[in-house]
């Protein structure tokens, strides 16, 4: 699936194994759970902190709304494996 040359960041500071970001518009998600792997940028900065995982939005997923997770299958969402409050979507 084309990208859209936009990112969705993550401040991973629970220092999970694995980050995944699954977007979804309704019913309709851009992949299977748990998502896209994000990857680290140690290049990105944002509010004095340099070093970010960061995943493309994907084409018509623009306006969607997404989740990072761990990657865990099969366990409720909370706040131990999944964030909808440390995220940065730089380059709107």
């Amino acid at each position: 699936m084309p990208g859209t040359d936009k990112f969705v960041y993550f401040d991973n500071s629970n220092s999970w194994a694995n980050v995944y970001c699954y977007f979804y518009n309704g019913k309709t998600s851009s992949t299977t759970w748990p998502g896209v792997k994000m990857t680290y940028d140690a290049s990105a900065s944002h509010n004095g902190k340099t070093g970010w995982y960061k995943v493309e939005i994907p084409a018509g997923y623009t306006n969607a709304k997404f989740f990072i997770n761990d990657g865990t299958q099969g366990t409720a969402i909370n706040e131990t494996n999944a964030s909808t409050t440390t995220v940065v979507n730089k380059g709107e």
